[in-house]
């Protein structure tokens, strides 16, 4: 069968119906188990910020949170739920705090959002089969980003988690081809706009979009598996998804071959800190520089810091209205207060989001020190294909004349092309998570046993 956009969505049915556990290759079964421990840990982490407690809160109270025909697990979280419901605290726990895993193509996303739809359905959900679901998860949400940018025609990328979570929870769910079809078909109705996560101050729908988004592709599973039918020319139809949001693009119905060989998941980067993907090489680069500087910055000796990166950094993190930071969300998407706070305590952790330093007169005289450049050089190494480069290189000019240029970080500790040990993964969320050791073997928990551990894990 010739692939095209008519019958994509067959295709992309018929492979999450028929992918089984001993279908993975023992690497690809270590590598889920790893985005797993990773999205559990920033699970836990998410759960406690003030966001989520309020979500937790109004669910305990809210009875609509609470009515439902299939229940729902929400992990670290007492009460019932909804299937639904349940996917959407669980994402958005894993969302939080921007510290889940990432992938970066024609269009960026962070496709450990789709575990949290899938322990959604712990009890029913053995550790085989969350392995599977997440692999499969995985490999259809980074294959839609390759085929066009959703965020070039003002779309945010939470339009591909809903059919990839769609497609995930179905197969959990054991729902046969028909219905597969169906859910997927469903899934693609609905859109979100770029600037729910775009602008000058972010606000807390940036976390909520992904959280969301499962939420509607769990609710198409379940409409599916109730014989509800979705339309059937929903992704390449005169009025559908590909003509309403690739506007000029081409969509490259290529970057679905070889599904089923070629996973995704291996080209996925684990973030080491808590924050967007394309200022942790500015971390690095930042903690060089502050150790030529005696361990410290001080503003009275600085005369200007340029910060040397690619246009997509410089065009995603380093608008100038970046350094205008009034919440935890643009500071971890400004390039200026990450690489300030950096130099001010060398260290990068939650407590660098206290509201409190969005204001310290320290950080923002550092941030007015900056600027940022686009280095064509790495701009060109950010597209390579094998391994996109995330260079990052700053250059600190003192009021003595003297020079301080700090080392060049290209692969930050998380990139696929310089991965984290298990040691230094499990470790990266600076307390112990030996609660989680749990996911090293999980292949061997049925359902049962997998639901009480999960349900024993607390905040």
């Amino acid at each position: 069968m010739e692939l095209n956009t008519a019958n994509l969505l067959d295709y992309l049915a018929e492979f999450a119906c028929n992918l089984k556990y001993e279908d993975l290759p023992e690497e690809v079964v270590r590598e889920a188990k790893r985005r797993i421990f990773d999205s559990l840990g920033c699970l836990i982490m998410g759960a406690r910020h003030d966001e989520a407690v309020k979500l937790v809160r109004h669910g305990m109270a809210g009875k609509e949170w609470q009515t439902q025909l299939v229940n729902g697990f929400a992990i670290s979280m007492d009460g019932s739920y909804s299937l639904e419901n349940a996917a959407y605290l669980n994402t958005h726990s894993i969302r939080a705090l921007d510290w889940n895993d990432t992938y970066l193509s024609l269009e960026p996303a962070h496709p450990s959002d789709n575990i949290g739809a899938i322990l959604a359905l712990a009890g029913v959900c053995s550790g085989k089969e969350l392995i599977t679901a997440s692999v499969l998860a995985y490999d259809i949400q980074c294959r839609f980003c390759d085929a066009f940018s959703l965020r070039k025609e003002g779309w945010d990328h939470v339009g591909y988690l809903e059919i990839s979570s769609a497609l995930a929870t179905g197969k959990i769910m054991r729902l046969d081809f028909k219905k597969m079809r169906h859910a997927a078909s469903l899934a693609l109705r609905f859109s979100f706009l770029r600037q729910i996560r775009a602008g000058n101050s972010l606000s807390n729908a940036k976390g909520l979009s992904a959280a969301e988004a499962v939420m509607l592709g769990v609710h198409s599973v379940l409409e599916a598996s109730w014989g509800v039918t979705g339309p059937e020319e929903i992704l390449e139809g005169e009025c559908g998804f590909i003509k309403q949001c690739a506007g000029e693009q081409k969509f490259e119905v290529g970057a679905f071959e070889n599904l089923g060989s070629d996973f995704k998941l291996f080209t996925t980067h684990i973030k080491f800190f808590p924050v967007e993907y394309h200022a942790q090489s500015a971390v690095w680069s930042a903690l060089g520089l502050r150790e030529m500087l005696g361990g410290g910055a001080d503003t009275e000796k600085i005369k200007e810091i340029k910060i040397i990166s690619s246009e997509a950094a410089k065009n995603i993190i380093g608008g100038e209205q970046k350094k205008e930071v009034k919440t935890k969300e643009s500071a971890d998407h400004s390039i200026f207060y990450i690489t300030a706070v950096v130099l001010a305590d060398g260290e990068l952790t939650l407590k660098q989001y206290d509201p409190i330093r969005f204001s310290d007169p320290k950080i923002i005289s550092l941030m007015d020190l900056m600027t940022i450049q686009e280095s064509p050089n790495y701009s060109r190494a950010y597209c390579f294909k094998m391994a996109p480069e995330f260079g990052v290189t700053l250059v600190c000019r003192m009021r003595n004349g003297e020079l301080c240029v700090s080392g060049e970080h290209v692969y930050p500790k998380g990139h696929f092309a310089n991965p984290l040990s298990d040691k230094k993964l499990k470790n990266k969320f600076g307390e112990p998570m030996d609660w989680l050791d749990f996911v090293w073997s999980l292949e061997k928990l049925n359902a049962k046993d997998l639901y009480w551990i999960l349900r024993d894990l607390k905040v």
